[in-house]
């Protein structure tokens, strides 16, 4: 009866005492607190991976104020990998919740992208099986107008000015610590919803953010909605804001797949009459702009935007296929040659190909033609409809400032043989095992000269019509490619170590 009270004032005693301690003898503490170790191996790491589990070092920061305060740098570091790359929800509780974290220091000096998003009023499986069907639609409306009317408030305004007046001299802070070499600055900021095109650019514009920093996705063909109104209508008072456009493609219902490759008849029987059927359905295909064989779309609009915001740093195309099927896709042709590749861009850094159709000669001349200021280059389940990806390393290989290069699952309508005999120590390894990048301006070419010496293609994509081969990766030599941990998980190995 009485050991209850007794352990309840010995357990207040000891949080009392404990923020008299020193900051070290805390953080000591709290490297241990929640480490999580493999129940086969008895060490710390798992897959490579140090592993925590938060909820104890989270309760012990809420004992009083001077430990929350006094582990705001072990917080920092075990948060880090949700902190570097950030996802914030377009609501109230969403701004709150960043404007708290961008005043903690430790904080907002490891977030590197913060990505801000509206939310997908979709009803959940358990609710729709319990819920009348009409109960939900009122509900779902109900809420998404809420939403809506918060992201076009003044309120939601002031508050996203307040977080990037927090953030916007991030940069500043890493000086005087021990951890400025690793410290992550922010980077670039994603809006992802053409709601948030009009709240984004008042708040840039209110914070009078020093650099660019936004970055905007776009379809082509939703560049003329009220949404877009903002960017489209005033790009010189936003433009200097600007660091970065991801080109959509919208995809037809049912057109795209992610499934494994087709290869037998019967298979590719079955795959047309997907195609064929989804292109019957989809009758609204001139007016979503959906890419598709025979298609060719006018964007006015995107050439005018793309003029205007030529001075963006990062440039992405994203097309829409995984695995190829036509020999010509008009929609990604359209978008490359007539606005991306006939645009100059004068500031632009780092260009990424996505899931697209791209001419291999025109991608060799635009590398070219962006030598002078390209330092990184992405391309991804990107297929030739002309060319060969040898040319496009060998156009990368005479830039001379590019520190990163991600190539993966490429494909070309050439074949290619193996000119010499692959060496023993670089075995050829599966697509998705070299996903990784490559970094470093003498790791990439010594890559990209691997590649091109050892460059040859693999199997078909397909046993008729149309045919793409994969290019063939291999594990070269010499040639160090990028962890696959985030900086901030390579930051929590170090701290579990110098423990």
């Amino acid at each position: 009866m009485h050991l209850a009270p007794a352990a309840a004032v010995s357990q207040e005693r000891s949080t009392q005492r404990l923020h008299l301690l020193p900051t070290e003898i805390i953080s000591r503490i709290s490297r241990y607190t929640g480490l999580q170790h493999d129940a086969t191996t008895g060490k710390v790491q798992y897959c490579d991976k140090v592993q925590y589990c938060d909820k104890d070092l989270h309760a012990l920061r809420l004992t009083c104020r001077d430990v929350y305060a006094k582990t705001s740098h072990d917080a920092a570091i075990r948060y880090g990998p949700d902190l570097e790359l950030l996802y914030i929800e377009a609501s109230y509780r969403g701004f709150c919740a960043l404007l708290h974290m961008t005043q903690i220091r430790e904080f907002r000096r490891c977030i590197r992208t913060l990505v801000i998003y509206t939310r997908d009023f979709e009803p959940e499986a358990a609710a729709a099986a319990v819920i009348p069907s009409w109960i939900q639609t009122v509900t779902l409306e109900s809420r998404k107008e809420e939403s809506e009317m918060f992201v076009e408030s003044s309120e939601a305004v002031h508050m996203l000015t307040a977080c990037f007046n927090n953030l916007k001299h991030c940069n500043d802070d890493d000086d005087d610590d021990d951890d400025a070499a690793t410290a992550t600055a922010l980077e670039a900021i994603e809006f992802h919803h053409s709601e948030l095109y009009g709240l984004a650019p008042a708040a840039l514009v209110a914070s009078k953010f020093p650099r660019r920093i936004a970055v905007f996705p776009i379809e082509p063909g939703h560049l003329g909605k009220p949404t877009f109104r903002g960017l489209a209508s005033s790009p010189a008072a936003y433009a200097p804001y600007v660091k970065g456009v991801y080109i959509a493609a919208p995809i037809l219902p049912g057109y795209q797949d992610g499934r494994s490759k087709v290869t037998g008849e019967k298979e590719e029987e079955e795959e047309e009459e997907e195609k064929v059927s989804a292109r019957k359905n989809a009758r609204d295909t001139t007016k979503w702009e959906y890419h598709v064989q025979g298609y060719r779309p006018h964007h006015d609009t995107l050439s005018r935007f793309l003029g205007a915001y030529n001075q963006v740093e990062i440039l992405a195309v994203q097309g829409c296929e995984k695995r190829p099927r036509l020999k010509l896709c008009n929609g990604c042709e359209a978008v490359f040659t007539q606005h991306v590749f006939s645009t100059h861009w004068p500031q632009l850094s780092s260009v990424e190909f996505k899931l697209v159709y791209v001419s291999g000669s025109r991608l060799v001349r635009f590398v070219k033609n962006h030598a002078d200021t390209l330092d990184k280059f992405t391309c991804t389940l990107a297929a030739l409809t002309d060319g060969s990806w040898r040319s496009v390393a060998q156009g990368l290989s005479k830039v001379p400032g590019l520190q990163l290069v991600h190539l993966f699952e490429l494909r070309q309508r050439r074949k290619a043989w193996l000119a010499v005999a692959a060496p023993r120590p670089c075995p050829e390894t599966m697509g998705w095992c070299m996903s990784h990048e490559v970094r470093g301006a003498a790791n990439v070419q010594r890559y990209l000269k691997a590649f091109m010496q050892y460059f040859c293609t693999g199997a078909c994509s397909r046993t008729r019509r149309v045919r793409y081969h994969e290019v063939t990766m291999y594990r070269f030599p010499g040639v160090v490619h990028g962890p696959w941990q985030l900086a901030s998980e390579l930051r929590i190995q170090r701290y579990v170590e110098e423990g």
